[in-house]
């Protein structure tokens, strides 16, 4: 899965919808925090999961390890385990920075992106889309998106948390199939780019194109709003699919879990 070459589109600008996207959930919580540094920026949650408090280095830039020291004091002293996410231009930093030790290497998530947003996905029997409007309809969202990723709902419920449920730019959905609740997605806008998250179908219900017909309808959500284009971070899985609607692979994110020392 190489990134394409080509006219490519505003980097900074998807890998700040990213940040945002994980920015905006730290700061509704009542656990949460952010700090914001010239090279870098560190959410938190206060959930006891690496993957809801995550770091961010986007760009390659000097005092990296100084960086770094100050995203592990920012959570030892909250004693939350966390993770680090780094666009591909700065990979080379960290690594040089930590010598490769402290860090256990996660995921690549190939970063992907549709300009102009398209949005179209063959319709799907029985589905109806519903946006999240009420708590109620959040509780139902989290424990969707629970059951489709394999999380607790009360991890899925910090997306749908009081602050984060109705943040400015942020609109989730709901799949229903046959009055069933069966998919999630999520749009975060930021300028004109619409990023596209939790993506998430019953397991019992997948490979119906349920998936692509919730992505669609976050993407023209999106474009109604005026967004140019959109962005997502695709999984291994999906990675198929999101081509075929017209995204194209245009950076890469590594992530790694730190390893107290």
């Amino acid at each position: 899965m190489e990134p394409t070459t080509g006219l490519e589109p505003d980097l900074a600008g998807v890998h700040e919808n990213f940040v945002e996207a994980y920015r905006l959930v730290a700061r509704a919580l009542p656990g949460g925090d952010v700090l914001e540094l010239p090279g870098g920026c560190a959410l938190a949650t206060g959930e006891r999961e690496a993957e809801f408090n995550r770091a961010f280095i986007m760009d390659p830039c000097e005092g990296i390890a100084d960086i770094l020291g100050e995203f592990r004091a920012f959570y030892l002293a909250k004693r939350l385990p966390w993770m680090l996410i780094a666009s591909a231009a700065a990979v080379a930093g960290v690594e040089s920075a930590t010598g490769g030790t402290g860090l256990v290497p996660g995921r690549i998530m190939p970063g992907m992106v549709m300009e102009p947003i398209a949005g179209e996905a063959a319709p799907v029997r029985g589905l109806a889309v519903e946006r999240v409007t009420s708590a109620a309809l959040g509780e139902i969202f989290a424990a969707v998106l629970a059951d489709g990723f394999g999380t607790t709902p009360a991890l899925a419920r910090t997306f749908v948390a009081p602050g984060a449920i109705d943040a400015e730019g942020v609109s989730h959905y709901i799949g229903w199939l046959d009055d069933r609740p069966v998919a999630t997605a999520t749009r975060v806008t930021t300028g004109s780019i619409a990023g596209i998250y939790n993506v998430a179908t019953a397991r019992d219900v997948r490979r119906r194109g349920i998936g692509a017909a919730m992505t669609a309808a976050a993407l023209l959500g999106g474009r109604e709003e005026g967004c140019a284009s959109s962005t997502l971070q695709s999984s291994s899985q999906g990675y198929s699919l999101y081509k075929r609607m017209g995204f194209r692979h245009i950076a890469d994110y590594r992530s790694w879990y730190w390893l107290d020392r």
